[in-house]
């Protein structure tokens, strides 16, 4: 049985635990909206931001664990971050590629620079990531999420996803204008995971003393 992103944003979100989640283009639509929750983060319309994002979180916040749920096309975009990463090192980093070789799974399906021929995992590993594995299908996911997320990070989880069979878009079927709060979203959640942070009580402390 292969994977679609929904199947495979439903097995992440059944074991996020407290982790802040970092989606980006269709995880966004396939995970934060799906499984709403206050430590989401949605990167757009900064396309390619979601690893950089979500690396900058895990230094700030190295007690938080934080899953990034990339997309291969995005990772196309800004894939020097993958060094960055590496050479960061952070332990509690997550980076989960969504990889269907295409860019707008839901009706544009263009070809990635390096579609069919590129190995991201392989790019990874060779990086320098803690530890990298790949998944086709998604009872293997399902059986290992736990064990990899007590994996040390940073962790480069490939997903190879299914692209689903819905229509293309077209003349008579067009693309759908992006709403107003696309535009927003990244500003607002993150300062509402600012706010749901800092009602913990050891964050209140660790800002009582900054402020001594």
């Amino acid at each position: 049985m292969g994977m679609l992103s929904l199947d495979g944003a439903d097995v992440i979100a059944r074991n996020r635990g407290e982790a802040i989640v970092v989606c980006t283009m269709t995880t966004i639509m396939t995970f934060a909206q799906r499984h709403p929750h206050p430590l989401n983060m949605r990167i757009a319309p900064l396309m390619g931001g979601a690893s950089s994002i979500g690396l900058g979180l895990a230094l700030a916040l190295p007690g938080k664990r934080v899953l990034v749920l990339d997309g291969d096309g995005s990772l196309a975009m800004q894939l020097g971050t993958v060094l960055t990463i590496s050479e960061a090192a952070p332990e509690n980093l997550y980076h989960f590629v969504f990889h269907n070789g295409v860019l707008y799974e839901g009706g544009g399906r263009l070809p990635i620079a390096g579609s069919g021929i590129a190995d991201l995992a392989g790019i990874a590993r060779s990086a320098g990531y803690s530890a990298v594995r790949s998944y086709r299908r998604l009872p293997e996911l399902e059986e290992d999420m736990e064990n990899l997320l007590a994996l040390r990070g940073p962790v480069f989880i490939l997903l190879e996803i299914d692209i689903p069979p819905t229509p293309r878009w077209s003349e008579d079927n067009t693309q759908a204008e992006l709403p107003d709060w696309w535009f927003t979203q990244m500003y607002e959640d993150a300062r509402r995971i600012k706010k749901e942070l800092l009602k913990a009580p050891a964050n209140r402390n660790c800002q009582n003393a900054d402020q001594r």
